[in-house]
């Protein structure tokens, strides 16, 4: 069966076995079969350039990673309600990156992270009253109650203001009066809505005026930003609740929700989450930890992420360069297909990038990348852009 067949056919079945919401990327996809750092491959060996999955934070098939899933499946794999020493090693490794006095609980994924973050939000207001704040463009996860928070649904799209649990949404770009806005989730640097960098006195503002201010660090936190370990330190803030996900165990299911202490009390009452924070999981977090330490990934992001702003400057048809570290966003004039942009980079030049709002081009790749992968993939932009 030919190559072309073979990805035909599974197009197919995915129709037949999957609803639409499960799209695939791209126009014309690709079959990958494999990856090992920053880079992908197909059946016949042909090498793709990965410059967005920031899942894979340490590099794909990284070969720590692999062996402590394996050692610790081949040992035990239990949930937290067991003793183990994975769930507090880990646990008190974090510590270090976070405010003193707050407490952590890990779920599977960034998205479970916003969900209790949010039910302690909602279980806050039934004292205090108000409403929940949240900007335009932000995405916070795919649970029913991420969903009712995020301007921005799964695939890109803006979707109608919803006052559905006494939600409010806000500009980025402006400082709003908050009256009564007494829980706000908050991206520092939006993710599907572009890598933008929220302005600081924006973000400020809001961490002046909220009393539960939530920060979502599920794309930018772990040194993804560059400078600082979590994207909100670059504000100057303190919130009250960090969300962590994808980065945090390098694709293995697992995110956090940590909390100042004084807030335990708004959780549900009888929240537990089977495998958050098991066994397999604590140990690739462990690992995806001491390499961001050892590797100096925190530093490393900052300075490819300073030098692709720079180089970027060379390219003609961008409007807007916005984002922090690994996690940059590229805004093209309207001349500039973006859509087709991101299909020529795949199929002419082997560059596997994403789409933001409002014609942009989103950068964020493992943190393995180098400084010749980003001069490269800016030549090629040149070119495209002649």
């Amino acid at each position: 069966m030919e190559k072309q067949d073979i990805i035909n056919k599974i197009i197919y079945n995915r129709s037949e076995l999957f609803p639409k919401c499960l799209y695939h990327s791209f126009k014309n996809p690709i079959l990958i079969k494999s990856g090992k750092l920053h880079y992908y491959y197909t059946d016949t060996n042909k090498q793709y350039i990965d410059l967005y999955n920031n899942v894979s934070h340490i590099g794909h098939s990284n070969l720590e990673v692999l062996e402590a899933v394996k050692n610790a499946y081949s040992s035990i794999n239990i949930n937290t309600r067991y003793l183990n020493n994975s769930l507090t090693d880990y646990a008190e490794h974090l510590q270090k990156y976070i405010p003193k006095g707050y407490k952590i609980i890990f779920t599977n994924s960034g998205s479970e992270s916003n969900d209790l973050a949010l039910q302690i939000g909602i279980n806050y207001l039934k004292t205090h009253n108000g409403f929940i704040g949240s900007l335009e463009r932000s995405y916070h996860g795919t649970t029913w109650l991420c969903n009712q928070v995020s301007h921005i649904d799964s695939k890109g799209y803006i979707v109608d203001k919803n006052n559905f649990l006494n939600i409010k949404f806000y500009s980025p770009e402006k400082k709003h009066d908050l009256d009564n806005t007494n829980v706000f989730i908050l991206e520092t640097i939006q993710g599907v809505g572009g890598n933008y960098d929220v302005p600081y006195e924006v973000i400020q503002h809001i961490r002046n005026n909220t009393q539960v201010l939530i920060s979502d660090e599920v794309q930018t936190g772990f040194g993804r930003s560059g400078g600082t370990f979590f994207a909100f330190e670059k504000a100057g803030i303190i919130p009250d609740i960090i969300t962590c996900g994808k980065p945090i165990a390098n694709g293995y299911p697992m995110g956090a929700c940590i909390f100042k202490q004084e807030l335990e009390k708004y959780l549900p009452n009888t929240y537990f989450n089977t495998f958050g924070g098991n066994t397999v999981a604590c140990s690739v977090a462990k690992v995806v930890l001491e390499q961001i330490e050892t590797k100096n990934y925190i530093n490393h992001a900052e300075e490819m992420g300073n030098y692709l702003k720079e180089i970027l400057l060379e390219v003609k048809n961008i409007n807007k360069i916005t984002g922090a570290g690994l996690f940059i966003g590229i805004q093209f004039e309207d001349n500039i297909n973006v859509p087709e942009l991101v299909e020529k980079l795949k199929d002419e030049k082997g560059y596997i990038v994403g789409i933001g709002y409002n014609n942009t081009l989103r950068i964020k790749p493992p943190l393995t990348v180098d400084k010749k992968t980003l001069f490269d993939f800016v030549e090629v932009l040149k070119q495209l852009n002649n």
